[in-house]
């Protein structure tokens, strides 16, 4: 499941001076693979998770042993959404007996975590649903953007010291072409990578009451769009993709966008005028109406994008 957003703020697309020639060249987008994004700093690889829960193996299982009965008592008209029949009938004792939930806790909290639960073999579970999501994680495909075009920090670290450019995205405004660039979607910033549930409290609501298939969706998204604090500067959009079975044994994979929908090239500060004139010349041949800029630096050292369209009219 995918969620289409109209109306997107334009986004940018830095590229090296290797990439933006293949790009205009075969007027596509290369999506990226997870595997591919390189972490830049300790444990921090995107589009992962480490954990099912914030909470470590123990204080986790002590929630659920507090919480999982007392949460059925408290619901007992509403409907379940899990599908174990055994949480079915316990939520009908304390439908029958409201009181039945004060015994059993009391006769809980009489018994360590040890005693109610195999540890190891529950972290082992834990490991092993961990390591499969991370794969199923694979199973996308990622244009990343931004919605900043002078941010210093992206012009050195995604072109190439600004020796390379930015393409500036719009979906078509064509009715009729169904534009892959309504994907895009804000990605949100957290001291620390995201666990697979905000809390092991909000597992054991969501897994009883709420519609499991928004779960999954909703759950999957937060993994695939949350980055931390340290990328905060790349203010980035995603545009994600899942493949489609023919397209899984496939390790490049490219879209190709419509003319109109490359409106703005941005040269770097740093280009090189060869690659000027090439790449403005490439721009110019996909959409002869783009608007061409120059990206250079005032006096305090801020970014300003200065149209220089006019200086390539005859291109």
């Amino acid at each position: 499941m995918v969620t289409k957003h109209p109306h997107p703020p334009p986004m940018y697309k830095y590229l090296n001076v290797e990439g933006a020639r293949a790009t205009l060249e075969k007027q596509t987008f290369k999506w990226t693979k997870p595997s591919q994004f390189k972490a830049k700093f300790k444990d921090d690889m995107d589009m992962t998770i480490s954990k099912l829960f914030p909470e470590d193996d123990e204080k986790s299982l002590e929630i659920i042993r507090d919480n999982f009965n007392t949460i059925l008592a408290n619901n007992v008209n509403q409907q379940l959404t899990h599908s174990d029949p055994r949480v079915a009938l316990i939520q009908q004792a304390f439908r029958n007996n409201p009181a039945a939930v004060n015994i059993v806790q009391k006769e809980l909290q009489q018994d360590s975590i040890s005693d109610i639960y195999d540890i190891d073999h529950i972290r082992r579970v834990s490991e092993k649903h961990v390591s499969e999501i991370n794969k199923f994680l694979q199973g996308y495909r990622v244009l990343c953007g931004s919605d900043n075009i002078l941010s210093e920090r992206m012009w050195y670290d995604y072109a190439a010291d600004g020796k390379g450019i930015a393409l500036c995205i719009k979906p078509s405004p064509i009715s009729q072409k169904d534009s892959v660039f309504k994907l895009f979607k804000a990605v949100q910033y957290f001291d620390e990578r995201p666990t697979l549930f905000a809390s092991t409290l909000e597992f054991l609501k969501s897994s009883l009451f709420e519609d499991q298939q928004a779960l999954i969706v909703r759950i999957i998204d937060r993994v695939i769009y949350s980055k931390t604090n340290a990328y905060l500067y790349e203010s980035e959009y995603r545009c994600v993709w899942p493949l489609l079975p023919h397209e899984e044994h496939l390790d490049d994979l490219y879209i190709k966008f419509h003319a109109e929908e490359i409106t703005g090239l941005y040269l770097g500060e740093n280009t090189e005028d060869d690659d000027k004139l090439l790449f403005v010349k490439l721009a110019k041949q996909i959409n002869p109406d783009i608007s061409i800029y120059q990206i250079s630096k005032i006096k305090n050292e801020i970014l300003q994008a200065n149209d220089v369209s006019q200086d390539y009219y005859q291109i």
